[in-house]
């Protein structure tokens, strides 16, 4: 077998950012050996120990290998990749680390690789620098020979995977194939832990750390076992993906159960799922249950936050850090330039932030009634409005400089004099006015294009005064930075809460239906256009709602195919809509007038008179749209106001007199 190809399989596990591939299994058995003195370093090599493979980090696996065994048993793995697995596990089970007697410990040394005598030994595991991964182990009743103190020293859990246990397994696979996979058993497991089905899928095969969102688009032998699709496996990474190496070890440590036979039995899967979600439940608690289709839509909005994750803020925004705890997000000069001090909790505020600003308007209008996600949109609203009410928060803004403010002087006649002082020092000029930090950067190497400043803010201190407005006059018209906060305050965002809040929508109801939301307008609409009540419907939602494709309008009308094709085939009788096919649409009734385009695909494309209507930024030109919509009207004055414009002669052509 190709030892370097354990490398890559063993790295996804455990979460190793070494570079390079390594022969794994050669690595470990040397390091066994060489704590039990069976094999000892090449004469000649110098280094006096074994090799140092994935860091050292393969240690975690001491104790916890159920999660390798698991993921070799499930036939949600390929072939080439589970004999790999198989083999590690032979490998493992014939080594020290599969004796649950074997008195071990991991800790770290300063100094030296290795030492050893009847006593027991001590052996360098991770990169000879620093403080190194160290191994010891004690075969006498005195202290076994050392390389001075053994730092941070714990002795490994003991979970499943005994010797006997892993050679059990290695046969069972290998004479009677993989266990079977039982989609009931995933939907226990979602039930019982919160999860989705496709993160309850991933879990029952043990591959949150084998498995990304690149690895979904090709995995489709893993796809197929779980009955998965691309989408589905982006919705469980967004759940289990930044489950840290450590976490996913012990959640798997004593899944298994004693004896492996009994998961070829007919409920093997199903009494894995509960022991799995016995484990997750003590870990984690039971997550508020998202529904498949919220999860599902909401992934396909484009949003920077993984779909998953920002579902189970909006269900359970008090479990959410982000918007219960205050964030402190100073800056950092470094001779790379300026950077947030802790830069993934400042990735993460933005890009919540961002998300929170763009969609809670859609969430709002196109998720039912009762659904968790908008249930949670009040409080989201009150817990991030509070958040960013910390001092201590800084927020990156994309503002448009002028040309002419390259130097500092052009700064300081901005925003004053008086520099950014952090918690760390600071040596790039800078200027701060309490609320805008900003700083020049350095020109770039080998080329002529002079770099603009840049500029951070702090929520907290942005209001109606000079300096706010200063900002403001700088700032894009992106829904991001400056632009964001002040939506998120505004009272548009107060008015979304209250309609939330008051539970004017009947359960299972659409606010994107105007018959549940605005019945009264729909019934106005119907008789002065002489059209039935379902054709009135879908003429306002094609004149207001985003991307109001067949699919869509059947799940917020709740019609069925018939019925739609009815209400369609009504209202293509008039001259109100035009029949067509374009791309990207998913639909074939469209407003009069000219189509424009979109600058991702995660922006949909509508007519030119609604990108009007709904304020999304155009190109200049007005040919392609660059966000997602800013119109602040609650869907119900939406409706109203579409109606009163088109009635006026102001609506799309022809326009009704």
């Amino acid at each position: 077998m190709d030892d370097y190809r354990t490398d890559s399989t063993l790295r996804r596990l455990i979460r190793c950012g070494e570079d390079g591939l390594m022969p794994v299994l050669a690595g470990i058995e040397s390091t066994a050996g060489y704590l039990t003195r069976t094999w000892d370093p090449p004469v000649g090599t110098g280094t006096g120990g074994p090799p140092v493979v994935l860091e050292g980090l393969w240690v975690r696996c001491i104790g916890r290998i159920g999660v390798l065994a698991l993921r070799a048993a499930t036939p949600a793995v390929r072939p080439e990749r589970r004999e790999r697995l198989l083999t590690l596990l032979e490998s493992w089970a014939d080594t020290v680390f599969a004796d649950p007697g074997a008195r071990l410990r991991i800790g770290r040394v300063r100094e030296g690789v290795g030492a050893r005598d009847e006593r027991g030994a001590t052996v360098v595991v991770g990169p000879p620098y620093g403080r190194r991964l160290a191994l010891e182990l004690r075969t006498g009743d005195a202290q076994p020979p050392g390389l001075g103190v053994l730092e941070d020293a714990a002795e490994p859990s003991r979970g499943w995977g005994t010797a006997q246990q892993l050679h059990r397994l290695v046969h069972l696979v290998r004479t009677r194939g993989p266990m079977p996979w039982d989609p009931a058993a995933v939907d226990e497991l979602s039930r019982a832990t919160g999860l989705s089905r496709p993160g309850a899928a991933m879990l029952l095969a043990g591959s949150p750390g084998d498995f990304d969102q690149v690895a979904a688009r090709s995995a489709n032998h893993e796809r197929r076992v779980m009955s998965l699709k691309v989408a589905e496996c982006e919705i469980g990474f967004g759940e289990l993906g930044s489950l840290p190496a450590q976490a996913q070890l012990e959640v798997f440590a004593d899944v298994l159960p004693d004896d492996p036979e009994s998961l070829w039995e007919p409920t093997g899967p199903r009494d894995l799922a509960g022991r799995i979600a016995a484990a997750w439940q003590a870990a984690y608690g039971k997550h508020v249950a998202i529904p498949h289709e919220t999860l599902v839509h909401v992934g396909g909005l484009g949003g920077r936050t993984a779909a998953a994750t920002l579902c189970a803020a909006f269900a359970s925004p008090g479990d959410e850090p982000m918007l219960t705890t205050d964030l402190d997000l100073p800056l950092r000069d470094s001779h790379n330039g300026v950077r947030p001090a802790d830069q993934s909790k400042s990735l993460d505020m933005h890009c919540l932030i961002e998300d929170i600003a763009n969609l809670v308007p859609v969430l709002y209008a196109e998720l039912p009634a009762g659904d968790p996600v908008r249930s949670g949109i009040p409080a989201v609203i009150a817990a991030l409005r509070e958040r960013l009410e910390h001092p201590g928060v800084l927020l990156y803004e994309s503002a448009d400089f002028d040309e002419s403010v390259v130097m500092m002087d052009g700064l300081e006649q901005l925003f004053g004099t008086t520099p950014y002082e952090g918690p760390e020092p600071f040596q790039r000029p800078s200027v701060d006015d309490g609320l805008t930090v900003a700083f020049l950067n350095p020109a770039e190497k080998y080329t002529n294009w002079t770099p603009r400043p840049t500029a951070y803010f702090r929520p907290a201190h942005l209001g109606d005064d000079a300096r706010s407005q200063v900002l403001r006059r700088l700032g894009s018209n992106r829904v991001t930075g400056v632009v964001a906060v002040d939506r998120i305050r505004g009272t548009y965002f107060d008015a979304i809460a209250e309609r939330v809040a008051s539970d004017a929508l009947p359960p299972g109801r659409y606010e994107a239906n105007p018959g549940a939301s605005a019945p009264d307008l729909v019934a106005q609409v119907a008789e002065e256009l002489g059209l039935d009540a379902d054709a009135a419907t879908l003429y306002l939602q094609l004149l207001v709602l985003e991307a109001p494709t067949d699919a869509h309008t059947r799940r917020w009308n709740q019609w069925g195919p018939a019925r739609h094709r009815k209400a369609r085939a009504a209202l293509a009788d008039t001259d109100l809509v035009v029949q067509d096919k374009r791309t990207r649409a998913g639909r074939t009734l469209f407003l009069p007038g000219a189509w424009v385009g979109a600058a991702t695909g995660a922006i949909p494309l509508m007519e030119e008179w609604k990108a009007h209507l709904l304020g999304v930024n155009l190109t200049p030109g007005g040919h392609v749209i660059t966000s997602r919509p800013t119109v602040e009207r609650t869907l119900p004055d939406l409706f109203a106001h579409a109606w009163s414009l088109t009635r006026s002669g102001e609506g799309p052509k022809p326009s009704i007199r």
